[in-house]
């Protein structure tokens, strides 16, 4: 039998023992139940963007700002900026309308009496600056920042999605921030105010997507994290995904909650050995990392541990030995 067979043999294997060991609750109610396609479509700030009419009200403000970054490397984490009036930018842009230049969403945050403001500087040609996503909570009248986004990359923010995922009449705010010309650099944000009125943050690395889905059906939704486990492999279609799950308690993010480790049995195994299957004619470093990831899902099902692949350089090394036509030393 050929190294890819027993390698492939030890998968169902595998899959066998980590169906039967498991001692979590089973997954069948997620596994059948219908998945709401509303919960994978983000509705990016829509129900709470100010109109035209509300967005020029907003700019007469003597205190609307929205922050300028002042450094160009959109990759740098505490880039140097200030707070740049609305006045300032159309003066700075005599040929553009308002809404070509600023966005404001406004929703209840904090759960206070006050209102909460989102202010979106645009991007794009003809506009001077690169701005930052700024949030403001409004207390006796005036405008206080309370958010810029140090820690998230980006030559360009959007809303991505808000909504109230917990039913706890605060809403949760998931920024995007986005470089470069495609879609790889893309960098997500989630926030939202705990109970005791501090601010609580969740920061995804590119390329690791978000998603939301209610997958214990109770009606409040988790944020479904995909994360690049292993990039072994000539392409990204060959790159080993994992998903994280994350949820909001009303007081904090918290990553990979017990009672939904039996998603990793139901979903995230079978998925894995889908793909060996699929790739079983690839390169044998990809395979034994895929068997590594999934040896890996089972432990964190079981004993908790966490899921990822040791970032070494033995794969290069395999490599260069095997581009000199040194077989024995590459396997080894």
């Amino acid at each position: 039998m050929t190294r890819k067979l027993w390698i492939l043999a030890g998968a169902f294997a595998l899959a066998v023992f980590c169906s039967n060991v498991s001692g979590e609750e089973s997954w069948e109610k997620s596994i059948h139940a219908q998945f709401n396609t509303d919960e994978l479509r983000q509705n990016r700030g829509e129900p709470y963007r100010l109109s035209l009419a509300e967005l020029s009200r907003f700019s007469r403000r003597s205190d609307a700002a929205v922050w300028e970054f002042n450094e160009t490397d959109w990759m740098k984490k505490n880039r140097d900026g200030e707070l740049r009036l609305f006045s300032e930018i159309l003066d700075a842009h005599p040929s553009k309308r308002l809404g070509e230049l600023l966005d404001v969403y406004r929703f209840p945050f904090d759960g206070n009496a006050g209102e909460e403001f989102l202010v979106l500087g645009r991007s794009g040609k003809g506009i001077q600056g690169t701005f930052g996503a700024t949030l403001y909570v409004e207390r006796e009248g005036e405008l206080q920042m309370v958010y810029r986004p140090t820690e998230l990359p980006g030559e360009r923010y959007r809303v991505w999605d808000i909504r109230d995922h917990n039913q706890d009449g605060r809403m949760e705010l998931i920024l995007a921030g986005e470089g470069g010309a495609g879609d790889y650099y893309t960098y997500f944000l989630a926030l939202s105010v705990g109970e005791d009125g501090i601010l609580q943050k969740r920061i995804l690395q590119a390329p690791e997507t978000m998603h939301l889905v209610d997958l214990d059906q109770d009606k409040q939704l988790e944020f479904l994290v995909r994360k690049v486990a292993s990039r072994r492999g000539g392409r990204p279609l060959f790159w080993t995904l994992v998903d994280e799950v994350c949820s909001w308690n009303g007081q904090q993010f918290r990553v990979e909650p017990p009672r939904f480790r039996g998603f990793h049995d139901g979903e995230t195994k079978p998925k894995l050995i889908d793909e060996l299957i699929d790739f079983s004619g690839e390169d044998l470093l990809l395979l034994e990392t895929k068997i590594e990831v999934l040896r890996q899902v089972h432990a964190h099902v079981v004993a908790d541990t966490p899921i990822g692949v040791r970032r070494d350089k033995s794969v290069v090394f395999a490599r260069k030995a095997l581009e000199k036509g040194r077989k024995k030393r590459a396997r080894t």
